[in-house]
């Protein structure tokens, strides 16, 4: 199903961020070595952006609507860069700890921090004001989704706990137990109307959106955690901690394919986080082998 394309060995360090601008065929990829590099998923050439941090980045979101790149450090600042003007438009400092997630609202009008002190900071991105700071866990908050047609945020936090943020209010609606351990990856099947979880445990868990007492599917899926969920044309798809990748079917979630160093020449440490390119119909992996890999499909 796919075959890899292309790999890049650019970065010093381990890869832990990536982020896409769509409109421009452009990815951002950035990790221990402090560096935002920017490339083309087209030709796969380094673009001329490229942006130091004083501190490790352990996330990033674009906004096209306002032409913003979203930085979060190991350090716990949160930096806000216009990509047209080439500059930073603030730097926001709130949290103890590192930023593990960053996602902005469909609309563009607020911005979602996961703190590394379990705190849940909300943002308007006109002004940069701070406009809810929610407690909800002891650990550190790790992935997060936007539930629009429920207008709830799902979080996924270092205990294992899963929490519905009601986006109207601000306030914590309801929390569960999805993983022995920290929940990483979290992808939102639309036409199934069920959620999808990974976890520290290398379980994928698939979940009835309203209905969180048990869930509909439990998959072993990865020897290790599961970093990262995300849906392509040709299936759901998981990176982990094990080196690997793999895709699932939609309807059955049986698994399609397995793309490792061994049979597809993947990566050779631990599969970070990724990404699909619609447009180019890419998927993006990076990894702490300090490389990034294009896949692409095939017949």
């Amino acid at each position: 199903m796919f075959t890899k394309e292309f790999q890049i060995r650019s970065h010093a360090g381990a890869i832990y961020a990536l982020a896409a601008w769509p409109e421009k065929n452009l990815i951002f990829t950035g990790g221990s070595d402090k560096i935002v590099a920017t490339w083309n998923v087209e030709t796969h050439e380094q673009h001329p952006i490229s942006i130091r941090m004083e501190d490790g980045i352990y996330a990033m979101a674009f906004c096209s609507s306002l032409n913003q790149l979203v930085v979060g450090t190991s350090k716990g600042g949160i930096h806000i860069i216009d990509l047209l003007q080439k500059k930073e438009l603030r730097h926001l400092k709130i949290h103890e700890g590192g930023v593990f997630g960053l996602r902005y609202s469909e609309d563009g009008k607020h911005l979602f921090a996961l703190g590394g002190d379990g705190v849940l900071s909300i943002w308007n991105t006109i002004d940069f004001s701070l406009l809810k700071l929610l407690k909800l866990s002891t650990e550190k908050l790790r992935t997060c989704w936007v539930n629009t047609t429920e207008n709830q945020l799902w979080m996924g936090c270092g205990e294992g706990k899963i929490h519905l943020v009601d986006l109207k209010s601000f306030t914590k609606t309801l929390g569960f137990e999805a993983h022995a351990g920290s929940v990483y990856g979290m992808a939102y099947h639309a036409s199934k109307n069920t959620l999808i979880t990974g976890g520290k445990d290398g379980h994928l868990k698939i979940w009835k959106s309203n209905s969180y007492s048990k869930p509909l599917l439990k998959i072993a899926a990865h020897n290790f955690a599961v970093y990262g969920i995300t849906e392509t044309p040709y299936g759901f798809v998981s990176c982990s901690r094990d080196h690997s990748i793999k895709i699932w079917d939609k309807n059955s979630f049986e698994i399609l394919q397995k793309l490792d160093i061994k049979s597809a020449g993947g990566h050779t440490k631990s599969v970070n986080n990724m990404l699909w390119n619609e447009s180019l119909n890419r998927l993006v992996t990076v990894s702490d082998d300090h490389s990034i890999i294009f896949w692409k499909p095939v017949a």
